[in-house]
């Protein structure tokens, strides 16, 4: 029996000597985990505080930096927030170098992540950027609702300074789409919100934007005080980097109204700054608006070497629009000079970072160039091949500001016309207020009659027999009134669908015409193409002169501008109704009511204002939008009704 005990006392010593091991081994592995995820945060927190510490000196490392953080695997399932803030940091860094599409990427990935975990912050941060990179590349409309539903987000969060920087960049946006008005309201809400925040940084920022606004409008007193006061406010901050873009803006200013002395002066303190302070961009955007001075006071030596020490930083910094107009500068400069070889050589690179970019601005200077400089060689063959790209490229531009109202017109006749009608209006509502005020009178002394008691029962019936005979013949009247005034709403109605019909059969007319005759241009020049692939006796380069007599010609602007005085001439009403219900609209999206009411095509519509096709959709979504009208409605049938 004893040793029965002493066995039975040494398997339960065993068991429990078991359960202590494997308790000891659980608290092992479990000291290991927390060791390796405490290690794994500490090489985290040091790649990404090392990238945020060179992303504006070696933004490359810094990249590659983060890259190496973001497979860190125990980081990222145990730390949501460190990979959004690392994956928002490197699409920073490609929007800085102008890697667009790169950014666009790592952006999208960051809106699925925090969409899926409902992080507010980094969500608003992603769509922020993401409308930064489709204003990029001209994709307006989608920028606009990214920034839109960013700024959503942050007034969610109660974020007021990120709800001021989207109003910035929505307003920027709106602006470079040439929706100005809507643009300014945001830029001023922007301003505001800055204002109350102290934040003397973005009000400078915002002040830049308004002033670029008025520029665009060649509006340059207002752009020039709205510059100065930027710069105000910079110099309070001692800071001279941000000195430089508000001087090199306001030296556009004066660029502009060809005072070149001013222009210079500012242009060369921005440089001044911009050096002093390493600020490479700054660097180069002055460089090349001083050179641009200097090239006009034909100092050819001292502009060049601005020209190619910008190039020099554009490269180095990556930024290829920056390469491109200096470049295409350069070149410009050798011609100049008469150094035709190298002009040459220079606006060609320009033109291949233009096509890079598809950036049509620099493309039609630089082909512009390019034309006048094969000219000087008399290499007309070559010269006239730039001309087509030079126009072709001009031709695919907006051109928002073209299009201008003719003056009102509006004869006395009418005005006495509306007069009358008004007067009509007010003899009728008086005889009205005055056959009610008698109802009211006759009303007051029946009532007094009945007070006389029972002697005056024959007469009181007498008078309400005749008060009962007056308001029937009121009532009469008053249908009668009714009848004849719904008959003539009916007349005019039907009179004015018979005149909109004839007028607008006018104006189609007009139209068709101007329509139908540069079509017979287009065939004629069809024709030229033809002889020169025949091998016409005329010559390919009389050909060639001929066809560009043709373009210049196939604008038809005095006819145009004819039917546009047509156009407001005979839609006087119209113009002045859609003016009263929508005042918000501008002169030129009322123009594109008018031409839309008597049922013009885009290609029509844009043939007569000069714009392109899809200028013209841009324009009707925006109508479209102030007016508040759904996808349901049927927008020319509306503007009928207007």
């Amino acid at each position: 029996m004893e040793s029965f005990f002493r066995l039975f006392l040494t398997a339960l010593l065993f068991l429990n000597s078991m359960d202590v091991l494997s308790q000891s081994e659980e608290q092992n592995v479990s000291l290991d985990n927390e060791t390796k995820t405490l290690a794994d945060t500490v090489q985290f927190n040091s790649l990404f505080i090392n990238a945020k510490n060179i992303y504006r000196t070696n933004p490359q490392k810094a990249i590659e930096q983060l890259k190496t953080s973001l497979a860190i695997k125990n980081i990222i399932t145990s730390c949501s927030d460190c990979q959004m803030k690392a994956l928002a940091l490197q699409g920073s860094i490609y929007l800085r170098q102008n890697q667009t599409d790169s950014a666009e990427i790592i952006y999208t990935e960051l809106k699925e992540i925090t969409s899926a975990k409902k992080n507010l912050k980094y969500l608003s941060l992603s769509l922020n950027n993401l409308g930064s990179c489709k204003e990029t590349k001209g994709d307006y409309l989608q920028a606009i609702e990214l920034y839109k539903s960013a700024i959503e987000i942050k007034k969610e969060i109660k974020d007021t300074l990120g709800v001021a920087r989207g109003l910035k960049n929505l307003g920027a946006t709106l602006v470079a789409s040439g929706d100005f008005d809507d643009g300014l309201k945001c830029l001023l809400e922007a301003k505001g919100l800055r204002e109350h925040l102290k934040d003397h940084i973005g009000v400078a920022r915002v002040l830049n934007e308004i002033g670029t606004l008025y520029k665009r409008q060649n509006d340059l007193k207002k752009a020039l005080a709205y510059y100065v006061e930027a710069l105000e406010i910079s110099k309070m901050l001692k800071d001279d980097r941000r000195l430089v873009i508000p001087n090199n803006n306001i030296g556009n200013v004066y660029y502009l109204e060809k005072n070149y002395t001013k222009a210079l002066e500012h242009y060369e303190k921005g440089l001044e700054l911009a050096e002093a302070t390493n600020y490479k961009y700054g660097i180069a955007l002055t460089a090349t608006n001083s050179g641009n001075v200097l090239l006009e006071s034909n100092d050819y030596k001292k502009a060049s070497n601005r020209f190619l020490r910008a190039f020099t930083l554009a490269e180095e910094m990556k930024h290829k629009y920056l390469m491109a107009g200096s470049l295409q500068s350069i070149g410009w400069c050798y011609f100049k000079q008469g150094k035709i070889n190298k002009a040459l050589s220079f606006t060609n690179k320009s033109i291949e970072k233009s096509l890079e970019m598809d950036e049509l601005e620099l493309l039609k200077d630089s082909y512009k160039n390019l034309a006048l400089i094969y000219e000087f060689q008399k290499n007309n063959k070559a010269a006239l091949v730039s001309w087509k790209k030079h126009y072709a490229a001009k031709d695919s531009l907006f051109n928002e500001e073209n299009i201008r109202n003719a003056a009102e017109i509006q004869s006395k006749h009418e005005i006495a016309q509306e007069q009358l009608k008004h007067d009509s209006e007010i003899a009728l509502k008086e005889n009205e207020l005055k056959l009610l005020e008698k109802e009211e009178e006759l009303k007051s002394k029946t009532i007094w009659v009945l007070g006389f008691g029972i002697i005056l029962i024959g007469f009181l019936g007498f008078f309400i027999w005749k008060n009962q005979r007056q308001k029937l013949k009121l009532n009469h009247n008053q249908k009668l009134i009714s009848e004849a005034k719904l008959k003539n709403t009916i007349l005019e109605k039907e009179r004015m669908a018979l005149e909109v019909e004839v007028k607008s059969k006018e104006l189609n007319g007009f139209a068709l015409n101007i329509l139908q005759r540069i079509d017979f241009i287009d065939k004629l020049r069809e024709t030229i193409k033809s002889l020169k692939s025949e091998g016409s006796n005329l010559g390919n380069e009389k050909l060639d002169l001929i066809d560009i007599k043709l373009r210049e010609t196939q604008s038809f602007e005095q006819d145009k501008e004819i039917f546009k005085m047509k156009l407001d001439r005979e839609q006087d009403s119209f113009l002045r109704s859609i003016e009263e219900k929508f005042p918000e609209l501008t002169k030129d999206e009322i123009r594109l009511a008018s031409l839309l009411r008597i049922d013009f095509s885009s290609k029509e519509i844009a043939a007569i204002l000069n714009i392109e096709p899809k200028s013209v959709d841009m324009k009707r979504y925006r109508l479209r939008k102030k007016m508040g009208l759904g996808k349901d409605v049927n927008l020319n049938e509306f503007l009928k009704l207007v």
